[in-house]
């Protein structure tokens, strides 16, 4: 979120509602919450440098996936991190693009996030935010990627 014209570092508290769009099975595809901290610093005028932290946690399914004769479970927990850029194209609006490190199932991945963000007044303390998260995968029973809508709201602190 730009920051005041005074100010070169912010941080905010962003919370989120997740739906997955496309796992192995559509069986697998669930809802989840999400809670994480992000830090701003600006780099140039109307160009932000963001990196945020978070946890996200899904439904996860009831029904059993079985691949080769493997479990195959529900993403239930996912960590995550990212780094990217935030620029303010016309008020209220704002696009931004990061890069990222996800952890779920107990493995590493990497991803990236594309987001657009509204203001909800000039002084920008409160966004919404939606975005798409795609992750990178390929293991011996999650053959080809997935990725999740998020929409939420992004609160600055300080």
């Amino acid at each position: 979120m730009p920051l005041p014209a005074q100010k070169k570092t912010a941080f905010s508290i962003v919370g989120s509602l997740h739906q997955t769009q496309y796992d192995i099975s559509k069986r697998q595809n669930a809802f989840g919450l999400g809670i994480g901290g992000k830090f701003s610093y600006k780099l140039a005028r109307k160009l932000l440098l963001d990196v945020e932290v978070g946890k996200s946690i899904f439904s996860g399914t009831k029904e059993l996936t079985v691949i080769n004769g493997k479990p195959l479970y529900s993403k239930y927990g996912i960590t995550h991190a990212y780094l990217g850029l935030q620029y303010p194209i016309i008020f209220p609006l704002s696009l931004a693009s990061h890069w990222g490190h996800y952890s779920l199932d107990r493995e590493s991945h990497h991803g990236f996030r594309q987001s657009a963000l509204l203001a909800f007044s000039k002084k920008e303390k409160i966004h919404l935010r939606i975005s798409f998260d795609h992750v990178f995968q390929d293991n011996e029973l999650r053959k080809g990627d997935w990725g999740y809508w998020s929409s939420g709201l992004v609160v600055r602190l300080f």
